[in-house]
């Protein structure tokens, strides 16, 4: 048979089609055949090459924990980078990759269309607390008829932070006393 025609078998997008075929001549097409159909499902989206974004937390440095996307690409569409705050089950968006102690999560998320689902991929990280060791000038003071001045520091440099003592006279990081006893300085970060 040569003499006949085919129409709907060059579909490309997702969707359910139908071929027909059309023949002249001799030919005719049987009245029991069955319809002939084809489906081209939705395809999953995902990560080109299994390349996916990284992103591992750390302690507190004072910079941006930012997820390295160079290389990543959607299999279909693009995708968008977002920050969120996690604090049990709930998720705060922020405007950008965060800086502070605290838990987070980034999401990478791409378009949709009838073709692809939509690429939705997340990496939940932690940035931790600094751990700062708080120093006084001097330890050990020996009683005067006047007041004598400590000045509180930080061994890492940290300047962020304030003092408090009980029975002291506290003007910033210094702390005055006149009487002898033991003192305890508080540092509040």
């Amino acid at each position: 048979v040569t003499d006949y025609t085919v129409t709907g078998h060059q579909q490309t997008n997702a969707g359910n089609y139908e071929i027909k075929i059309t023949l002249s001549g001799n030919y005719e097409i049987a009245a029991n055949t069955p319809d002939l159909s084809y489906t081209i499902a939705q395809a999953t989206n995902g990560w080109k090459d299994d390349k996916k974004p990284t992103i591992s937390g750390g302690v507190y440095n004072g910079s941006a924990y930012a997820a390295n996307t160079d290389g990543c690409t959607a299999l279909f569409g693009t995708f968008n980078t977002k920050y969120y705050k996690v604090e049990g089950d709930v998720e705060t968006a922020l405007d950008g990759a965060p800086t502070n102690a605290g838990s987070y999560r980034v999401r990478f998320v791409g378009g949709v269309s009838t073709n692809y689902t939509q690429l939705n991929d997340y990496i939940d990280f932690t940035i931790t607390p600094k751990a700062i060791t708080p120093q006084l000038s001097t330890e050990n003071l020996v009683y005067k008829t006047t007041a004598q001045t400590v000045t509180a520091s930080t061994a890492e440099g940290v300047t962020d932070f304030t003092v408090t003592c009980e029975n002291a006279t506290v003007e910033g990081k210094s702390i005055s006393v006149t009487n002898a006893g033991e003192y305890t300085v508080v540092f509040t970060l």
